[in-house]
């Protein structure tokens, strides 16, 4: 018999409700709902506190089969939330360079010196990059935030592939924060760019 079906049966030949029995085990009355319907597996300590309930050991509310079936489950959902992880960060990470390299703001300049037959600066509005603005302005921080996040980006393609190895793991996040901040500050560098009139 399964944990599920085992546990109703216990709960309903000692009297107890689902809420009694979660009292008893300080877990909440839809816990115990949850754990008698499978869609929830309760912690070995939890487990533990259900079969003293019951005056039973935890092997007999739970075999070692099931038990080994939970956890290869609950491995396999770490799994996919770990590669979700992974993969939503280097769409994050795309999405920054992006930001970078696309004309996505307004620059607003003269160019000096006033030509012949004019009276005033000829006014220029483009369309220009973080990346160029930097550039402009002889700042090579929006090329180290690009490499920085091309190699997180790699580091994440990496890790899909490799879980195991740990001293990446620290790498990456190590990693992570650094083009975060370095990101911020370029573009907090470009925009202030973008108030200054002339090259």
């Amino acid at each position: 018999m399964l944990f599920k079906d085992k546990l109703k049966q216990l709960r309903k030949e000692a009297n107890l409700t689902q809420e009694e029995l979660g009292n008893k085990v300080f877990v909440s009355r839809s816990t115990i709902a949850k754990y008698e319907t499978g869609l929830l597996y309760p912690s070995q300590d939890i487990l533990i506190k259900l079969a003293s309930v019951f005056n039973i050991e935890p092997d007999e509310l739970m075999d070692k089969n099931e038990c080994q079936d939970v956890a290869i489950k609950s491995i396999n959902k770490l799994e996919i939330i770990r590669k979700v992880l992974l993969i939503g960060g280097i769409v994050f990470y795309v999405f920054l360079i992006l930001l970078l390299v696309l004309p996505l703001f307004t620059n607003s300049y003269y160019i000096y010196p006033i030509k012949e037959g004019q009276n005033q600066p000829e006014h220029v509005l483009e369309n220009v990059s973080l990346l160029i603005l930097c550039l402009r302005h002889k700042n090579i921080s929006a090329i180290i935030t690009i490499i920085v996040l091309a190699i997180n980006i790699g580091l994440n393609v990496f890790s899909i592939f490799k879980p195991k190895e740990k001293v990446m793991k620290i790498i990456t996040i190590s990693l992570s924060v650094i083009s975060i901040v370095l990101f911020i500050s370029t573009f907090i560098l470009g925009v202030s760019y973008l108030q200054m009139k002339d090259y």
